[in-house]
């Protein structure tokens, strides 16, 4: 196998498994779609550098760490919105 053919069917799994995760995150946050998009959206960009080609002198690495850091953020946010719903 190709490693051109073995780049998509990397990708594709990549694509399953965001989707997968998406509906789960979904399910489990319906009362704050706003978060939900967010992380959706911060998946979705951590995905993309994680199939970029190139390191951009470090600053890919870089981006990735910060969009974990902010997925941790927005894990904390729902876990806060949960236990305290009054509260903005």
């Amino acid at each position: 196998m190709n490693s051109r053919k073995m780049t998509q069917i990397a990708a594709a799994a990549a694509v399953g498994i965001l989707v997968g995760a998406t509906a789960v995150c979904a399910a489990r946050w319906p009362r704050h779609p706003k978060l939900t998009r967010a992380f959706n959206q911060l998946q979705q960009a951590r995905a993309a550098l994680d199939h970029a080609t190139h390191d951009c002198g470090g600053h890919r690495v870089a981006a990735i760490k910060l969009i974990d850091q902010a997925l941790g953020e927005v894990r904390s946010s729902v876990a806060y919105a949960n236990a305290h719903p009054g509260r903005r």
